[in-house]
């Protein structure tokens, strides 16, 4: 972090945030009721994060509309809400991993099959900037489909 208290890109890039999926066993107490993130976090993957938040939200005004109307939610209402949301979150849960599974055995395949940079790069016909990653660190290697620009006569 620097003196004003923001986060200098150095940092930002040594701290990423993780990611994770994960789900709470039981989403209620007496008087308490978790819902989203809090109740099940969410991988990014297919960005439905959101979606299932506000979805739980709805469910739980539709469930406890008349209950906090009437001064009281029994804890049964609260089980119903995390029973009618959690089947719908495991599936999806389950979809993103999956997803995540495919995304990563495919980048790791796809990092197995590069190769060198050539040393000498002379016989480009035209100035080649080294590849970089999404945080912008300059890569060593690159594949094949990228070693075909340096290929030109």
């Amino acid at each position: 972090m620097d003196n004003a208290g923001g986060h200098t890109h150095g940092a930002y890039r040594r701290n990423r945030v993780p990611v994770q999926s994960s789900r709470c066993r039981r989403w209620y107490e007496p008087g308490l009721l978790l819902i989203g993130d809090a109740a099940h976090a969410m991988s990014p993957v297919g960005g439905v994060g959101i979606n299932y938040a506000v979805q739980d939200a709805v469910v739980a005004a539709n469930v406890l509309t008349k209950p906090l109307l009437d001064g009281h939610v029994p804890t049964d209402q609260l089980r119903t809400i995390q029973r009618k949301r959690e089947w719908a979150i495991r599936i999806i849960q389950a979809f993103q991993t999956q997803i995540r599974k495919r995304v990563i055995a495919t980048a790791l395949r796809a990092q197995e099959q590069t190769i060198k940079t050539p040393s000498d790069s002379s016989n480009c016909s035209h100035s080649r900037k080294p590849p970089r990653n999404l945080y912008g660190d300059e890569l060593s290697t690159l594949t094949e489909v990228d070693r075909s620009v340096c290929d030109r006569p």
